[in-house]
């Protein structure tokens, strides 16, 4: 049952599915706790995280426009996207990272009668970046990116996912990024 649950929370690119016993939903369930679940398996404790097929979300640099880590994360169907300082995995952003920075962002208004009057005149353009085109740095998370090593278990990925409450984790082979 626990495969056949982690089957169709993949297939249906969900992030709960309802628990039903005779005929009525009495609960849900997450990818974390049918993770934890088949950790009771045998053959899931022996699995490196190497073993796993890792998303190898695109390279994109801390400079970059928002503009483009939104792009690809919709692209792509993903929620977490490394963000890259020369060949060093600076940060992330995640889609809480960017609604977090998004509702943060006050540009400088001047809502005077004597703005609004200039307003419709050439001369009143405002000198002031659009959101999208703000660097991706302005909205990583706060914290470090939780690494793991390619060839460490896959109970202990679960253990850092869980202890620091992230979907994901950067995933690193020879102190390369290797994807996540």
């Amino acid at each position: 049952e626990v495969v056949d649950a982690a089957s169709l929370l993949f297939d249906a690119n969900a992030d709960i599915l309802p628990v039903e016993k005779d005929k009525s939903i009495v609960g849900t369930v997450d990818g974390m706790g049918i993770a934890k679940l088949g950790l009771r398996m045998p053959a899931i404790q022996k699995l490196k995280v190497s073993d796993l097929k890792l998303m190898n979300s695109p390279k994109i640099d801390a400079t970059a426009q928002i503009a483009n880590v939104i792009d690809s994360m919709h692209d792509l169907n993903i929620d977490l996207v490394p963000i890259f300082q020369g060949k060093n995995v600076a940060g992330v952003i995640s889609y809480r990272d960017l609604l977090r920075g998004y509702l943060n962002w006050t540009p400088k208004r001047d809502v005077g009668r004597k703005f609004n009057k200039m307003a419709s005149t050439r001369s009143a353009e405002v000198d002031m970046p659009h959101l999208a085109s703000l660097p991706a740095s302005d909205f990583m998370g706060a914290h470090d990116p939780v690494t793991i090593r390619s060839k460490d278990s896959i109970v202990n990925a679960l253990e850092l996912m869980s202890q620091n409450k992230v979907s994901g984790l950067i995933v690193m082979k020879d102190n390369q990024y290797a994807g996540i």
